[in-house]
């Protein structure tokens, strides 16, 4: 994570390999989102990356 990025700050969200997968607003510091381990960081505003790049590494529960 960034030093000094503030909430509500616009952050780019990145891949491993320094791919752009998205544009988001910090809802974390950057004190905040290192020390975190669960909690939302940044609220997507914008998706860069094409769909289907990477396999999902979540799966979604089926609705009961």
């Amino acid at each position: 994570c960034e030093r000094n990025i503030k909430v509500g700050e616009t952050v780019m969200i990145m891949s491993l390999k320094g791919e752009l997968v998205a544009v988001a607003t910090a809802r974390m510091n950057s004190e905040q989102m290192k020390e975190g381990k669960k909690g939302l960081a940044a609220e997507t505003k914008r998706v860069i990356m094409k769909q289907g790049t990477y396999p999902r590494a979540w799966k979604r529960k089926d609705p009961s």
